[in-house]
């Protein structure tokens, strides 16, 4: 009896398979309302490099039961990594505002396993090596002890941090042997010839 439900569990668990057909194998029929047949579907978009998703429009030309012809058309999208959904490469000025675009593919985001693609409104740099290709969750701002501020990615911020340790120490090792009393009178000595 014990076995018994012990395969019984073991068989539930198991994982569902699910086939995808790329874009170019699909039964266009089988998305159409009975009666209604693809004429022709048109795709105009721009691949993501470095990942396999694309974004931009895509038409379709449909044929009702009476013979009238409506084209219907729609906007692919990708749901980016920071959170925000671009439909086109380039920002657009609509009429709902401004729609964002492609930022590009961050190489630190990739690493963690995750696909990588921001938004312009989420794209960043880095001051210290000159890299455009990463995201705002990947810069630090970082200010030196000279009170300046910049941009870094984790590799340059781990340079100027230790940059940073290494000077404070050298500060405070060399700090009895700077002059920093700023002419006080207290701590000025005597010439012994002078009367």
């Amino acid at each position: 009896m014990f076995d018994f439900f012990k395969r019984l569990f073991r068989r539930s668990r198991r994982p569902a398979s699910v086939q995808q057909i790329p874009r170019e194998q699909r039964d266009e029929s089988r998305d159409m309302p009975p009666g209604f047949t693809p004429i022709e579907t048109v795709y105009e978009g721009t691949e993501i490099a470095g990942t396999r998703e694309w974004i931009g429009t895509w038409a379709r030309v449909i044929l009702t039961p009476e013979g009238e012809q409506i084209t219907w058309e729609k906007e692919k999208g990708v749901r980016c990594d920071c959170g925000h959904l671009i439909f086109a490469k380039y920002e657009k000025i609509t009429e709902t505002g401004i729609q964002i675009g492609l930022g590009g593919v961050c190489s630190d985001c990739e690493s963690e396993g995750k696909s990588g693609v921001y938004c312009s409104r989420c794209a960043s740099h880095c001051d210290g090596c000159g890299r455009n290709n990463i995201c705002v969750r990947h810069t630090r701002l970082f200010k030196d002890i000279d009170g300046h501020e910049q941009l870094l990615c984790p590799d340059c911020y781990k340079k100027a941090d230790l940059e940073r340790f290494f000077k404070k120490t050298l500060l405070v090792l060399l700090s009895p042997f700077l002059d920093r009393d700023h002419g006080s009178d207290s701590k000025k000595r005597r010439d012994p010839y002078d009367s």
